[in-house]
């Protein structure tokens, strides 16, 4: 799937504790998209910028937080 012609991913976070065998499921509402800064291709040589999506990547973008 791609969003705008760029890939993404999604993040939630969710806890789960077992306290004397009882299961509890906690859920935290906010979660975040993030996109590549460049669109996606399958070209050979294309660059990691098309593929991965986390920050410590995508920050050597020039085009990094626009999208």
């Amino acid at each position: 799937m791609l969003y705008n012609g760029r890939k993404f991913d999604i993040r939630h976070f969710l806890l789960i504790t077992c306290v004397g065998g009882i299961f509890k499921a906690y859920w935290f509402e906010e979660g975040y998209a993030r996109t590549s800064s460049t669109l996606f291709s399958l070209k050979r040589g294309s660059s990691t910028f098309v593929h991965l999506t986390n920050d410590a990547i995508q920050k050597y973008n020039k085009d990094y937080g626009k999208f």
